[in-house]
């Protein structure tokens, strides 16, 4: 709604809704520097008994839009400030090509101040991906004039079983290489509690200033 004072009955409407159906204590905000966001999240969550949660609060937001895209997630642009973009910036994808472009033109890349808003419709912990079907691009009036991604069709798609190995795979090397950090820290805690002969002190020092140690982490 484009009345703020609606919108915000709406909102508490429906989280009142999920706390008594679900029984949920905190919800999560994506809120990065805009005070005035986070006070409005603060005082609505706590006159209806929700812990608000802010993960991403005083991040850098290039930095936080560059590990989405590292990490695998996909999204698309869904509407956008007629007064800033045109009616072809709805529909594209989001990567690093659209943040080379955001950032060239000073435009805040996560959207902080509403000049866009995205959908994401694959990551790597989606075991099916949303294919998007069929779309019209429209112009809408309400807090601003944007242009929308009217969505008419979608579908859940499987993954390829080569994409579901390559994850499969990714998972194992890290938990390969986190048993190996444990190890290897295991093994200095035990020198130097164990080492009373010169030998294992030796060993234990060749150990600890080996190229190694860089790989440690506690």
């Amino acid at each position: 709604s484009p009345d703020m004072k609606k919108y915000e009955e709406e909102f508490k409407d429906a989280v009142l809704e999920l706390k008594e159906k679900e029984n949920i204590e905190g919800m999560v905000f994506g809120d990065i520097y805009l005070d005035e966001h986070r006070n409005w999240v603060e005082r609505v969550c706590g006159e209806i008994g929700i812990k608000p949660i802010e993960p991403l609060w005083n991040l850098k937001p290039k930095d936080i839009i560059g590990e989405f895209i590292n990490l695998g997630f996909k999204s698309v642009i869904v509407s956008c400030k007629a007064d800033m973009f045109d009616r072809n910036f709805v529909g594209r994808e989001v990567n690093n090509e659209t943040l080379e472009m955001l950032t060239e033109r000073n435009i805040c890349p996560c959207g902080e101040n509403g000049e866009f808003h995205t959908f994401v419709y694959d990551g790597p912990f989606f075991r099916k991906r949303i294919k998007i079907t069929n779309t019209e691009k429209i112009m809408k009036e309400g807090f601003w004039r944007s242009y929308f991604l009217d969505m008419k069709k979608c579908e859940l798609e499987e993954k390829l079983l080569v994409e579901k190995l390559t994850r499969l795979w990714e998972k194992l090397n890290r938990s390969i290489s986190n048993f190996s950090i444990r190890l290897r820290s295991d093994l200095i805690i035990s020198l130097s509690h164990s080492a009373p002969l010169d030998g294992l002190r030796n060993s234990r020092n060749r150990l600890w200033q080996s190229p190694e140690k860089k790989n440690l982490s506690y």
